[in-house]
């Protein structure tokens, strides 16, 4: 969107197709919920292909019908929340990287969790 490409300012758009396969007693609702989110990302590499980046933004969540088991709050057929995410890779050569990422959501993914976590680790073969 701005600035030179190692060091920008951009757009991302997700879609997620989530599933709750719990057979729990008394589950009650849709087992699907489709989450779609925007965020802002700020992006820095240095000249060795290491690299940082950032993003914030919102997220939607929804689902056909409330979704509950046994005694738990129902989740809403929408909801929304903040997403934030950070990557970090860090270049072994010019063509394979490290790579971890952290990332924080709210909308109302999962029953009995207000903020979803999720993180990763791994490498990365750049083309």
């Amino acid at each position: 969107m701005a600035g030179p490409p190692r060091l920008f300012l951009g757009l991302r758009a997700g879609y997620q197709l989530e599933y709750y396969p719990d057979d729990e007693l008394g589950f009650s609702g849709s087992r699907f919920a489709h989450a779609v989110d925007g965020s802002l990302v700020a992006h820095a590499e240095s000249a060795a292909g290491s690299a940082l980046e950032g993003q914030i933004g919102v997220e939607g969540v929804f689902r056909a019908a409330p979704t509950r088991a046994f005694d738990d709050a129902a989740l809403p057929t929408a909801s929304a929340g903040l997403r934030v995410a950070v990557t970090g890779e860090l270049a072994l050569s010019t063509h394979i990287a490290l790579l971890a990422q952290a990332e924080l959501r709210t909308g109302a993914h999962l029953l009995e969790i207000r903020v979803l976590p999720s993180g990763g680790v791994g490498a990365r073969y750049r083309f």
